[in-house]
């Protein structure tokens, strides 16, 4: 398989070692699949980042902040 398949996650450090274990299943049941993981993030440590490439190793990962101001308001 060629061509690159991109996944979006959204989480903070709360969810990360969750987050963590969904990126492996991917990895595991997608064998020799491209893979970049996309992921908005508020409040991930970089130690918690790197553990995540870890547990998951292969895809490229693109980490992408985000806080309150690049959220819609909800009514």
């Amino acid at each position: 398989m060629s061509e690159r398949i991109d996944v979006a996650f959204g989480f903070d450090g709360r969810y990360a070692p969750h987050a963590a274990n969904v990126m492996a299943s991917i990895i595991r049941h997608a064998p020799g699949a491209r893979l970049r993981f996309l992921v908005l993030q508020c409040e991930v440590t970089p130690e918690q980042k790197q553990r995540i490439e870890e547990a998951a190793a292969g895809p490229e990962y693109v980490w992408i902040d985000v806080g309150d101001d690049d959220l819609p308001a909800y009514a």
